[in-house]
């Protein structure tokens, strides 16, 4: 429910929100009227919302035609992918983690690793990466974050469908088992080489 506060970052948050859960989709069109409706505000705060998000490359604006959900270029996606795994391992790397935090990252792994459909392999994998962070004091950097993940996990769900969620589970099993083995500059790395797993299957779907 939008609450009558900052009702143009509750907006983005919101579509932010739908495009990493794949309720929204790569080129998907975002109607004004509909989104007005659905959320019970005018179309001016949306249309903020809209173009901070095309600001931030997220979704992009097509003249005299309206917004749509981006699609990343191959080029792009590495550099995004590039800062992602920089920024998440240089959170967790500054992260102190509980028994019950490494508990919990064993839980959700489990949960991952035992789903068979795409779209809550997709959903399950982001809970996994929030709780990786979720003890990083820089709220600044885990917004940017944020913004870059809901960019490239709109491309992520043929990801969820491939032989690549294997590698995926293994590099997360590994991140775990280093975070506990308190060598979290050495999963700092993994994180790194993780995500450069989307890279690498978006260069084989485009070649």
């Amino acid at each position: 429910m939008i609450q009558k506060i900052s009702f143009r970052d509750q907006i983005r948050d919101l579509l932010i929100l739908d495009i990493i859960s794949g309720n929204l989709r790569t080129g998907q069109k975002l109607s004004l009227a509909d989104l007005s409706k659905k959320l019970n505000v005018s179309a001016t705060p949306i249309r903020e919302a809209l173009t901070q998000l095309e600001q931030s490359g997220i979704i992009s604006y097509r003249l005299n035609q309206g917004f749509y959900i981006k699609k990343i270029d191959l080029a792009e996606a590495k550099d995004i992918y590039e800062v992602i795994g920089f920024m998440e391992g240089l959170a967790v790397k500054q992260s102190a983690f509980s028994k019950q935090d490494i508990k919990h990252l064993k839980v959700l792994q489990k949960e991952l690793q035992d789903e068979k459909e795409p779209l809550e392999r997709l959903k399950k994998d982001y809970k996994f990466h929030q709780a990786l962070i979720e003890s990083y004091s820089n709220e600044s950097v885990k917004n940017v974050l944020e913004n870059l993940k809901a960019t490239v996990y709109i491309n992520e769900l043929e990801y969820m469908k491939s032989d690549f969620i294997n590698k995926s589970n293994i590099t997360h099993l590994d991140i775990i088992e280093q975070i506990e083995s308190k060598k979290l500059n050495k999963a700092c790395k993994t994180l790194k080489e993780h995500w450069f797993l989307s890279y690498d299957f978006l260069k084989k779907c485009d070649a």
